[in-house]
């Protein structure tokens, strides 16, 4: 089944970073998120790993795995943080 926007002549999709650049908001809730957990770090130290996953960042930034219990807590804390 088709469905037609009646009165729509565009749609912008945003592809992360194209029309906003989020990397420093992401970084800070990042930043923000480790630091609640014990591994304090600054916004700096995170923004070059943006754009990983979890699963690399996490072992990169706190010798953190993501299938442990704190590997699973710090992105869920992340979370709140992020935008």
């Amino acid at each position: 089944m088709q469905r037609r926007l009646s009165g729509v002549s565009a749609i912008v999709f945003d592809v992360d970073g194209t029309l906003i650049d989020s990397n420093r908001a992401h970084a800070e809730s990042w930043a923000q998120a480790l630091s609640d957990r014990g591994w304090p770090h600054e916004v700096v130290q995170i923004r070059p790993l943006i754009g990983m996953g979890s699963d690399t960042l996490l072992p990169a930034t706190a010798r953190v795995e993501v299938d442990s219990s704190l590997g699973k807590a710090i992105p869920a804390r992340r979370r709140r943080w992020s935008i």
